[in-house]
């Protein structure tokens, strides 16, 4: 019987808890495997993959995300005697339930997703760089101005993002990243109704 031979090695268990963490950052997510156990021995590494292309090692872990949306965690952890286990957790990650209430990608504030939209993001970037933004602070890396203009999801507010909207609106190409609803935006105003 394998259970009771003491030279085989069992693998362990992972758990983890996903505690949002809004008092650092409104994308900011405590990850905790501090549940996880080896049966026969002890854990010696945790390793983590957030679900947006980013890893980290360690028992307990906080990780900023570049946009709200849905992820899926997964943790894999390795005991003293070589063995892996894994467990995955999926969230769905808001930019904080206090925000105003956005549509994605709507630059100029109008409520709609439009060619407009696409030019007030080009003149920002590329005419007037002391244009306001629609959220607070004033700063193309605040969270908010962040999760409402980063249209693509890559983690920047560009180019890229003029295109995106311009190929969902005339060439029939993929959604805002954060989809085509009001959303709470932290540190934006309403501007829309769900």
């Amino acid at each position: 019987n394998s259970m009771s031979d003491p030279a085989v090695n069992r693998p362990p268990r992972p758990s983890f808890d996903v505690v949002p963490r809004p008092d650092q950052d409104p994308l900011a997510v405590l990850f905790d495997a501090s549940r996880s156990v080896d049966p026969d021995g002890e854990i010696i590494r945790y390793e983590w993959r957030f679900g947006d292309g980013r890893t980290a090692e360690g028992r307990i872990v906080t990780h900023i995300y570049l946009s709200a949306g849905e992820y899926e965690t997964v943790l894999d952890v390795v005991d003293d005697g070589g063995a892996v286990a894994s467990a995955t957790s999926s969230f769905v990650l808001t930019a904080g339930t206090g925000g105003g209430l956005q549509l994605p990608g709507d630059g100029n504030q109008d409520g709609r997703l439009d060619l407009s939209d696409a030019v007030s993001l080009l003149t920002r970037l590329f005419i007037d760089a002391s244009s306001p933004l629609p959220c607070e602070p004033d700063d193309v890396y605040a969270p908010g101005n962040r999760t409402l203009l980063d249209v693509n999801a890559d983690g920047g507010i560009n180019l890229t993002d003029a295109v995106h909207i311009l190929n969902f609106l005339f060439l029939a190409g993929p959604e805002p990243a954060l989809g085509t609803s009001c959303i709470p935006i932290e540190g934006c105003p309403n501007v829309c109704v769900r």
